[in-house]
Order: C-alpha cells, then sequence, then structure tokens
C-alpha cells in the first residue's frame, strides 16, 4: 500500500476542525499524512488545532479561497494518493482503506468518489448524496453538473499534477473543474455502498450563497466550450442557458439589474422557449405557460427603469424565431 495525503483546507471552522481531524485518525488505513491548510483563520482555529500537531503539518495562508488552501495542500503533499476533506465534514472509519483497495487493484482507476449523508449540526439525518447519477465521464459531469462529493473524493497526486490543479479563477465548481479534467484521461470510480462521509449542513456552507453558485456554474460552463474541446457543447449550452437565466432572477432580487437584464436577454437569444427548461412533471397547463412567460416578464419588468425598447425589440424577435421553429 502507499501514503495517502489528506488535504483539509479550513476558514473559520474552528468548531468544527476536531470531528474531521478524530475522523481521520480513526481510519482503519493508517499509512496516511493530515495537512491542514489555514486559509487565514481568524476565529480560535490554532489553539484548536494545539494538540494534534504531532498528529498533522500544519500550513498557514494569507486567505486566498478554498481553491487556493487545496493548490497548497497538493503541492505539500507527499503521499502517491490525495484524499480531500472540508473541515467541516467527517469520514466513516472505513473510507481510506475502501479506496486505497481499489487503487491498488485497478490502475486505471483515476478517481473514486462515493456518497455521503447530509445532517443538520443537531445531528438529524436528512439525506444521501448524490441523489442522482452525476456522470461517469467529462460529458456527463459537464452536463449534469455532476456532483462528486470532494469529501469523498480519492485521486492519483500524478494525475492531479498532470492535469493541472484546482482553477483558483472560479468562484465555486472549480472541483467540479478539476473532475471533468480527470475523466478526461482516467476511468472515474464510485463506490456505491458504504456511505463515506458525512456532510453538515450550517449556515456557512458555500452552496447556501445561490448567487456565489450559479455565478460559479456559468463560469465553469463557458470555460468548457472555451478550453474542452473534446465535450460536445450542444448539451452545455442549454444548461448554461438555464443557469445564465436563473442567475438573472438572481440578480434581479439583489437588485443588480443591468446585470439582469443581460443575462436574460443572452438566455432568451440563445432559447427563445428557455421557460420550458424550468418544466416540472406535476405542471399544469397555466404552471406552464406562465414559466414559459417568465422570461419575458423579466426583461419587461427591468427595462421599465433601464431599458424598455430594448426589451420589447428582445420580444418581437424571440417572437419570430419561436415561430419559425414550430
Amino acid at each position: 500500500m502507499f501514503t495517502i495525503s489528506v488535504i483539509m483546507p479550513t476558514y473559520n471552522y474552528a468548531q468544527y476542525l476536531s470531528r474531521a481531524i478524530d475522523s481521520v485518525l480513526a481510519q482503519t488505513y493508517k499509512d496516511f499524512e493530515i495537512i491542514v491548510i489555514d486559509d487565514g483563520s481568524t476565529d480560535h482555529t490554532k489553539e484548536v488545532l494545539r494538540p494534534y500537531m504531532d498528529k498533522i503539518r500544519y500550513v498557514y495562508q494569507q486567505n486566498q479561497g478554498i481553491a487556493a488552501a487545496r493548490n497548497r495542500g497538493i503541492k505539500e503533499a507527499q503521499g502517491k494518493w490525495i484524499a480531500f476533506l472540508d473541515s467541516d465534514d467527517s469520514w466513516v472509519p472505513e473510507k481510506l482503506a475502501i479506496q486505497a483497495d481499489i487503487m491498488v487493484k485497478d490502475p486505471s482507476v483515476g478517481l473514486i468518489y462515493g456518497k455521503v449523508t447530509l445532517f443538520r449540526e443537531d445531528g438529524t439525518r436528512v439525506e444521501v448524496y448524490p441523489t442522482r447519477e452525476p456522470g461517469r465521464n467529462a460529458q456527463e459531469l459537464a452536463e449534469r453538473l455532476g456532483y462528486l462529493p470532494t469529501s469523498t473524493i480519492m485521486a492519483s497526486k500524478d494525475l492531479v499534477l498532470q492535469v493541472g490543479l484546482f482553477d483558483e479563477d472560479l468562484p465555486t465548481s472549480e472541483d467540479l473543474d478539476l473532475w471533468v479534467r480527470i475523466a478526461r484521461v482516467a476511468k472515474i470510480h464510485e463506490v456505491d455502498s458504504p456511505i463515506l462521509a458525512r456532510h453538515y449542513i450550517h449556515g456557512s456552507n458555500i452552496t447556501s450563497n445561490e448567487m456565489k453558485m450559479y455565478e460559479g456554474w456559468v463560469k465553469f460552463h463557458y470555460k468548457v466550450l472555451r478550453e474542452y474541446k473534446d465535450i460536445s457543447p450542444a448539451k452545455i449550452f442549454r444548461v448554461l442557458t438555464k443557469n445564465e437565466y436563473a442567475l438573472a432572477r438572481v440578480y434581479c432580487g439583489q437588485k443588480k439589474f443591468k446585470q439582469a437584464l443581460c443575462l436574460a436577454r443572452r438566455a432568451i437569444l440563445r432559447h427563445p422557449h428557455v421557460g420550458t427548461f424550468f418544466y416540472s412533471p406535476g405542471d399544469s397547463i397555466v404552471m406552464k405557460i406562465k414559466k414559459f412567460l417568465n422570461p419575458y416578464f423579466l426583461c419587461f419588468s427591468i427595462g421599465k427603469y433601464k431599458n424598455a425598447d430594448a426589451a420589447r425589440k428582445l420580444f418581437s424577435y424571440a417572437a419570430k424565431k419561436i415561430r419559425r421553429t414550430k
């Protein structure tokens, strides 16, 4: 077997750190190193870590974001394999042993992931993630915005260095972007059972920031279209359009009318029927009509304050395009 470098970025998560570190120390697979990257914490992180200093490698850096913190951990890693653990999550005791066994038996596997159980901080179990198939190759991951829980990931260090580190320019989805790059050159393996990690929901989780989440998805898909020529663009454009319109609605709620109108207009020009992307199986006819018209209502409501003439021209263009596709 080989040494596994456990990379744990943290930023002002002192209250969760002991739980995460203890779950690594409790692993049945013992050949590992723990690298804690303190990304400029201002809370009592160092005090919490003091009893663990003989069991971890502690690295402090000025706050640069989670992608930069993970990248620092990769550069510091001495193991053949890398495993990521967010400092507010925890592992089941067999996690590393299960994944190391897979890596040894099948060298073509470049990345292994599994499921997580979501808990509220009071200990209430919510559900198991991912709830849908995230994708088994680069194309499917990019199309579906496939969720591979970062705290379940194990990957070859050499492979990560080969495809490049986390993209520090992405506001979110920097993890998905790296998984896609790995999937372009190596096999992805899912551990269907048992569940490998526990993820705890709290107000400071990054996914609680809806605007940042959509901004990350949009920027990620533009990167896919621009740089990953082996990924077919057709379905990527569809998901991009859907998320640009969703982001437009978020911007509107934040009174960022100029950005909202720009995104909504772009989405409609690309797919005049973008509202239909939000249909649900139980929608009534009335609800479907409402969803279809929502992007146009959004443009007109913003246009009243910013550019009514542009909104009217947009509606006219879209109406003509829809008639031509019938």
